[in-house]
């Protein structure tokens, strides 16, 4: 979760810093045709850009993205595969959870540090150091605040009661800073020098400020310093919120002196002047705005030099700003994909000639004299069968595959959380049937995934499965497509049978049948954002069983609109971060039962990082004992395709 956060933090980082760009180059070659305040407005396109995607036409392009994709090969030169695995073995059903770690040995050198990984926390741990620190110093100055202000004396208060702005905000005195400043958004106090001021000063004074009360410049200067908070990393995000304080105090002198004549004008730069010499060092903040000497030069050039727009200008400087604002949102669009978009781009060019060859090759090489096997591999993101040999049609007993799937009925149910505990005390009960773990007394407490990880998901996942109840579960079954039987032989309880002993077997792939090619498409499902696809054959693709599909056609959302799929990436991503493959694996005992007719299964998702995943495989072995037979056979076809 938090790399995918970080990425995008990222990506916004980059596309608030193009516009930012854009839009200092326009001030540049169009500035004088642009009213201060225009450009202080104009600064919060990007500033927006660093926090708000903008995908306004994404949602129109879902179903035709695929003709937009760009698409890249992966050359053995750009990857290798480095294998690390922890293998539990368990005694009747073998389960295996396998990791493979994709890492870049080419030209991105960066995925090959190790760093890399550590990024998102460096990123995270700043964020959360600068956002406290930030808050520590607001604290330390409402403090400050209530300790040495002052009442208004009597002259202030009785101009200030006499004035429009009374009930709208509250007035104090303050002895030490430079210049009037606001406190509060939503209940305004604005802070007076306590020194000698005429009436007339005194509403130059309240005007200023009111300015900045109504067009809630504080509340945007927060947003920007939110802005610089997250993007902390971005050095021109600094001279972003340099730019916007700096025109907020030009602007606003745009609309005190904008009626002003030259002596008025000058009578205003003296009011600036004389309160900046009366100040002494009390006390710094960001809320008094006339303490820096350059500034205030560049503000009195300003006042000097104000005059009135022509109509014609203001119409350009209008039609300038109207492009600017289309063509910053078109490019914010193009360059702000979508989770869905992302997958879409950073996509392996799948030759599926190649992958049938690799796949027959690494058959005829390393199983015979496993004659009976099955293998196939699908493309998540749309459906495509891209490769197989045997009959993926066939149906057989799921058993540890299927755990991911009840994996990820319990977590679209909300009935557990990725980091949720359990207990694992060797066995459970289900209608006087009990169930046990392969280690004698069970492994303790245990997470989700660490429960796959350990072999040790049976007894959980059937405490699972109570929770999901044996409606939820079933109709999940069937929304995963698992109960079309259309294709293939597969046979699974009617409603009416599955009750708590059914669902209890069925959590963990036992008493029932599916078909190889049902199995990778829920799984697909799964790791696609909740879309099952029908699986579809490329009429150049020829293979030892036919389906009717022939292109791309979306049967169901096993989401429901709205649903987020981020816990489901969560978990996944606890059994293998990004460019890593996972594969569960286990011990079968092919239909009929009773026949002797024993082998292995291993499935496994990947490569890329679980929100990209480009491949889901399955391998069934009849005859075979050792399930890393099965494993090995799968991983060399994968390293093997991306040479």
């Amino acid at each position: 979760m938090i790399q995918i956060i970080f990425n995008k933090v990222i990506l916004l980082s980059v596309v608030g810093t193009l516009i930012w760009c854009v839009l200092n180059l326009v001030f540049l070659i169009f500035g004088k045709l642009f009213l201060l305040k225009q450009k202080y407005y104009l600064l919060f396109i990007p500033l927006l850009l660093y926090l708000i995607p903008i995908n306004i036409w994404s949602s129109f392009n879902v179903e035709k993205k695929e003709d937009m994709v760009e698409t890249f090969t992966i050359s053995e030169s750009r990857f290798s595969q480095i294998v690390s695995h922890d293998v539990m073995i368990g005694s009747k059903n073998q389960d295996h959870l396998v990791k493979y770690s994709i890492k870049d040995t080419g030209s991105y050198d960066f995925v090959k540090k190790d760093v890399l990984n550590f990024l998102p926390y460096f990123w995270l741990t700043g964020v959360v150091i600068l956002a406290i620190n930030r808050i520590k110093n607001i604290i330390r100055f409402r403090r400050l605040l209530k300790q040495i202000e002052l009442e208004p004396t009597r002259e202030m208060l009785e101009i200030y009661n006499n004035s429009q702005y009374s009930k709208l905000v509250r007035l104090k005195c303050f002895d030490g800073i430079a210049s009037p400043f606001t406190v509060g958004i939503l209940k305004p106090t604005i802070f007076i020098p306590n020194t000698q001021l005429c009436h007339h000063e005194f509403n130059i004074i309240l005007s200023h400020e009111m300015i900045h009360i109504k067009r809630y410049d504080l509340f945007l200067k927060a947003l920007a310093d939110f802005a610089q908070t997250i993007h902390f990393f971005n050095p021109f995000i600094y001279i972003l919120k340099s730019q916007i304080s700096s025109y907020c105090e030009l602007s606003c002198d745009e609309a005190i002196s904008t009626k002003m004549d030259i002596e008025q004008k000058k009578e205003y730069i003296e009011l600036i002047l004389a309160l900046m010499k009366k100040s002494n060092t009390m006390i710094s903040s960001d809320a008094c705005l006339y303490n820096n000497e350059k500034k205030m030069e560049r503000r009195m050039i300003e006042i000097m030099k104000l005059k009135r727009r022509s109509k014609f200008t203001v119409g350009i400087s209008v039609i300038i700003i109207v492009v600017l604002l289309i063509s910053s949102i078109a490019l914010a669009n193009a360059l702000n994909v979508s989770e869905n978009e992302i997958t879409a781009d950073i996509s392996l060019q799948f030759d599926d000639q190649k992958l049938q060859q690799i796949v027959e090759n690494e058959v005829g090489k390393n199983l015979h004299p496993i004659s009976d096997s099955t293998i196939i591999f699908i493309n998540p993101n749309n459906g495509q069968v891209l490769a197989g040999i045997g009959n993926a049609l066939e149906p057989f007993e799921p058993m540890s595959t299927f755990k991911l799937i009840t994996s990820f009925i319990a977590l679209k149910e909300n009935k557990v959380t990725v980091d949720e505990k359990f207990n694992c005390v060797g066995s459970t009960t289900v209608d006087n049937h009990t169930f046990r773990c392969w280690k004698v007394g069970g492994h303790g407490e245990q997470t989700l995934s660490s429960a796959l990880l350990l072999s040790a998901g049976n007894p959980i996942l059937i405490d699972i499965s109570q929770r999901i109840g044996t409606d939820r579960f079933y109709k999940n079954y069937e929304l995963l497509g698992l109960n079309n039987n259309s294709e293939s032989k597969s046979s699974f309880y009617s409603y009416n049978e599955f009750n708590e002993l059914e669902l209890a077997l069925t959590s963990i792939g036992q008493g029932f049948s599916v078909s190889p090619l049902q199995i990778v498409s829920a799984v697909s499902a799964m790791v696609n954002g909740g879309n099952l696809y029908q699986p579809y054959i490329d009429e150049n693709l020829k293979l030892d069983f036919e389906i009717d599909g022939r292109e791309q056609v979306l049967l169901n959302r096993v989401l429901a609109e709205g649903d987020s799929n981020a816990e489901v990436q969560h978990f996944l991503g606890s059994l293998a971060d990004e460019f890593k493959i996972v594969g569960i694996g286990g011990s079968n005992e092919f239909l009929p039962r009773g026949s002797g007719n024993y082998g292995v299964s291993y499935i496994a998702i990947g490569p890329g990082p679980i929100e990209n995943t480009q491949v889901v495989g399955i391998i069934l072995l009849k005859g075979e004992k050792d399930v890393t037979v099965a494993e090995n056979t799968i991983k060399n076809i994968i390293k093997e395709f991306m040479k």
